[in-house]
């Protein structure tokens, strides 16, 4: 099939109508033009490019989803699939009310990284919300609202939907890493092997330690809580195929941080090679905790993770779909609302044409909505992909790490300096 190269195509119109509003929504668009003194595209042209385009971008993203499946397939060593599971929502949630109208999901093969299955979920419609407005009854339209629960109720439903609709396609998931939600794991099949999630395990464990520093001032110095979290982590990755060692293990961690040796592993203790000589290199002054008070909570810290041994073992990963959430993030801003249309499901399909396809995504939904590739656009995309892969390849090495803890770390100390500097001191007695 040819491709017009020209400025029009099939005269639907001009070509750069199309191809902007791939990128970039009509306010975008025009405060961008009228900032280099050039004449503005009126909204409604751009909206109505918008809605073409959409289910052009949504085709493209499933298609791409479905030869990804076939490729996880093939590098898996089964004949099941194992992939990563995480939903996203596009309002933030303040810690305490999480009412967003809308939600997306994504399902990662853990071999090939790329999003085999993903999903939206919208309570809101646009034409809906403007007849309701003006009283007047609604006439016949494609209503754009797919879920009339809770915002919370839109992960486990998500999930069980891309499971089905997998299963129809004809594969089958055999494992499943994600978080702890508890709702999640009651609704997924029973023959799905349900993994926890490295990434929500840590973060947990430093919330409930940061939760602690409120009450217990020894916590508050920049390296403790991220010590402490390493001394967990580093014992749970070791230990992820033997339930007893690792609870073994983790029952030696509080006493070492309070200075009791007895029980810890020279492997990672050197305070038995030279007892005269050791001390803490991340705590305060070199020397252990100490008090009561905070060592039982502590305590009650461990016992909670030794008696959780059996689901800390063979822990996955989600990492990559926190990956795509950030993607999704990029192409929907939560400081906007795309969720009464289509818009938001085209974002969505655009993030994950971005993680499957590479920058080079663009060409090739231009390609499929018989809009010129553009030469530019291809190198562009080349371009990207290569630094890309030049980032990933610093970012893995060992030294790029141990700069990024170390400058994190730097960050800390100082904010901490500067705090103590700004407060304002108390009045004498």
């Amino acid at each position: 099939m040819s491709v017009p190269t020209g400025k029009k195509s099939n005269g639907k119109g001009f070509d750069i109508n199309y191809k902007v509003c791939l990128g970039m929504g009509p306010s975008h668009v025009n405060n961008f033009l009228t900032g280099c003194n050039i004449p503005p595209v009126d909204a409604s042209t751009l909206r109505k490019k918008q809605k073409e385009l959409a289910p052009v971008i949504i085709e493209a993203a499933e298609a791409s989803c479905k030869e990804a499946q076939r490729e996880e397939l093939e590098c898996s060593e089964c004949s099941e699939l194992e992939g990563s599971f995480d939903a996203g929502w596009q309002k933030r949630g303040s810690g305490w009310s999480y009412n967003s109208h809308t939600g997306h999901a994504s399902l990662i093969g853990i071999n090939t990284g790329k999003v085999v299955e993903f999903d939206v979920r919208t309570r809101n419609c646009s034409i809906c919300q403007y007849y309701i407005g003006k009283n007047e009854p609604k006439p016949p339209h494609e209503c754009n609202v797919n879920w009339t629960g809770s915002s919370k109720g839109m992960e486990p439903d998500m999930a069980c939907s891309m499971i089905q609709r997998l299963a129809e396609d004809g594969y089958t998931v055999g494992t499943l890493h994600a978080d702890n939600d508890a709702t999640t794991q009651s609704r997924l099949p029973r023959s799905i092997i349900k993994k926890d999630d490295k990434t929500h395990v840590k973060k947990n464990l430093s919330k409930r330690l940061y939760g602690l520093s409120k009450n217990y001032k020894q916590l508050k110095s920049a390296k403790v809580i991220p010590y402490i979290v390493r001394c967990f982590m580093y014992t749970i990755s070791k230990h992820q195929n033997s339930k007893q060692s690792m609870k073994t293990e983790l029952a030696t961690i509080v006493p070492h941080i309070f200075g009791h040796h007895e029980q810890c592993s020279p492997t990672w203790c050197t305070y038995v090679k030279d007892p005269t000589k050791f001390r803490f290199k991340h705590l305060p002054n070199g020397k252990a905790l100490s008090g009561d008070k905070l060592r039982e909570e502590l305590d009650k810290l461990a016992q909670n993770y030794i008696e959780r041994a059996d689901r800390l073992l063979n822990l996955g990963s989600t990492q990559s779909n926190e990956s795509f959430n950030n993607s999704v993030a990029s192409f929907a801003p939560k400081n906007r609302f795309y969720g009464g249309t289509k818009s938001l499901k085209a974002r969505v399909s655009s993030a994950v044409m971005q993680k499957n396809e590479g920058y080079g995504w663009l060409s090739k939904v231009n390609k499929n909505s018989l809009l010129s590739p553009g030469h530019l656009t291809i190198l562009h995309g080349i371009r990207k992909d290569r630094r890309r892969k030049q980032i990933r390849k610093t970012q893995s090495t060992t030294n790029f790490k141990r700069k990024r803890l170390t400058i994190k770390s730097k960050k800390l100390k100082d904010n901490q300096r500067e705090s103590v500097k700004e407060e304002t001191p108390m009045e004498e007695k």
